[in-house]
């Protein structure tokens, strides 16, 4: 029974480090794997990291006697709240990638996948049965058991060699993980897609109420800026930092091109006269100065250059630092935001082909839905077979169907859509809608205005498709 009870701690905490450390070096997939079974949007960034580090402890927790039962009632804990999510999707008839192993395992969810985590749940439930003072034997036994008789020495032996598989096993994927995410990492930041992400506030948050003070020393309440335009970007530099000094000429370019929709407000600590021979030779205007950081504390803002998006007086972003993290971040917080009523924006795209087409000629002159859509979705994959239906089929007064997607060329055209379909790599059209994710859609009218709220989901997509 010792034995037993040792090899399957063994078992579940090489699944566990092995699926912890996987998530960790696949924070992008662990993040987009989150979103696709239904995870809340501000608790994602959260959960990607304190999940699998949570999975890592359990596992190093269960080798040792001394915390085996605690970490065998970790696993189990998990194994459960893993089993009632898995249990809703498939019963909602959602099959997201599962990415429980990180790269190691990306198919599509599915009774096997709640199989194998029942099972993993009845070994935990098995050792944590067995109390506190049973949790089979330690590690220091093993090595006194190695002048045991033959028998329970080939026991032992091929517990070693299963560790051993074990440890090979997830030092190849570690490998192949880290790999993996040196290369999305290089195409991120040459395609300027890249972004840090620290956190900060939550999203949603109210912003404090701050007062500072600008070059000439008069005190300006932010409560101010919070009201004079949607979206306020607060951008946070010092004096003599080299990423600061690149940025600020575009900041200055920020502040004239963005004027009418979008307000960037520059912060900075130290000295009042170094704050202006910084700004000065690039035209920033409106620089603010904290004193001691308070500004940056509150927010959680710990490096520069730092920004962080502020509208109708709560956060709306994460607080990003680096260069392409903020251009990104200014990028998007000078999108339009287009809701019920008004007219679809001017928004650059390209076709498959490469034709340059803009959003609102091609939503113009005819009745359309809008369908915000990636390849890589498992909720889209899983609607692909129905869309292609009512593409063949399409019921009476259905409208034209315009699909903006994310991916490449080559992957939208392997669906096998025949409908237009528009490449949007920084998924522009979902900030521009309000979309929280893939599939989305909207219908439009023959002038290009927006006639319905945002729908999202295979069976209301389908509804605004004319089917019923």
């Amino acid at each position: 029974m010792d034995l037993l009870l040792l090899g399957l701690r063994i078992l579940l905490s090489a699944v566990f480090v092995l699926a912890g450390v996987a998530k960790l070096l696949n924070r992008a997939g662990t993040r987009r794997s989150m979103r696709d079974f239904g995870v809340a949007r501000k608790f994602v960034a959260f959960l990607s990291v304190t999940l699998p580090v949570f999975e890592v402890a359990a596992g190093v927790a269960l080798i040792p006697s001394l915390t085996a039962w605690w970490g065998a009632a970790s696993t189990l804990t998990m194994l459960f709240l893993f089993t009632i999510v898995i249990s809703i999707n498939l019963a909602k008839g959602r099959k997201p990638p599962c990415h429980c192993f990180g790269q190691l395992s990306s198919k599509p969810l599915g009774w096997p996948t709640l199989a194998r985590n029942a099972a993993f749940l009845l070994c935990a439930l098995f050792v944590v049965l067995q109390g506190r003072e049973r949790v089979g034997a330690s590690l220091a036994a093993i090595v006194a058991l190695l002048v045991s008789p033959p028998a329970t020495l080939v026991a032992v032996c091929s517990l070693a060699l299963l560790s051993a598989l074990q440890f090979w096993l997830l030092l190849n994927v570690m490998r192949q993980n880290g790999r993996l995410l040196s290369r999305i990492e290089a195409v991120e930041t040459k395609s300027g897609m890249g972004s840090t992400d620290v956190s900060g506030v939550p999203v949603g948050a109210p912003v404090p109420t701050f007062s500072l003070t600008d070059l000439e020393g008069a005190v300006v309440t932010l409560d101010e800026r919070w009201n004079s335009a949607a979206t306020v970007v607060l951008f946070f530099f010092e004096p003599g930092c080299p990423g600061c000094e690149e940025l600020l000429p575009e900041v200055g370019e920020w502040q004239s091109k963005y004027n009418d929709r979008l307000s960037i407000v520059p912060i900075s600590g130290g000295d009042v006269q170094a704050i202006r021979q910084s700004c000065g030779p690039h035209v920033v205007r409106d620089v603010l100065v904290q004193k001691g950081g308070d500004v940056s504390e509150t927010l959680l803002v710990r490096a520069t250059p730092g920004a962080i998006a502020v509208a109708n007086g709560r956060i709306a972003s994460a607080v990003v630092t680096g260069g392409d993290a903020i251009r990104r971040l200014i990028h998007e917080s000078a999108l339009p935001r287009v809701s019920k009523g008004q007219r679809a924006p001017s928004l650059p795209l390209s076709s498959l082909d490469g034709r340059a087409v803009d959003l609102s000629r091609a939503v113009r002159g005819r009745r359309t839905l809008l369908l915000l859509w990636s390849p890589f979705c498992g909720f889209c994959r899983e609607m692909l077979g129905d869309l292609k239906t009512w593409e063949n089929d399409r019921p009476s007064g259905a409208p034209d169907l315009v699909i903006v997607s994310t991916g490449s060329a080559a992957a939208n055209r392997s669906q096998g859509l025949s409908s237009s379909i528009l490449l949007d790599s920084h998924q522009d059209a979902s900030h521009i809608f309000g979309a929280d994710g893939t599939p989305s859609a909207v219908l439009l009218d023959e002038e290009g205005i927006v006639i319905s709220g945002v729908m999202s989901g295979r069976d209301d997509v389908l509804e605004l498709a004319g089917v019923h």
